[in-house]
């Protein structure tokens, strides 16, 4: 997985994009999902 074939903004487009989908996927409250959304919250603060 290289994020250097996208251009800065379309890479946090799809961090954010992601975020968004993964925010929808896991509205549950269970233990695993909320560490994925902690680690996809992660990597799209440290992609942007």
């Amino acid at each position: 997985m290289s994020a250097q074939q996208y251009p800065p903004l379309s890479k946090s487009l799809v961090a954010s994009a992601l975020f968004a989908h993964v925010e929808l996927v896991t509205k549950r409250n269970s233990y695993p999902f909320k560490l994925l959304r902690l680690g996809v919250r992660g990597m799209a603060l440290f992609l942007q």
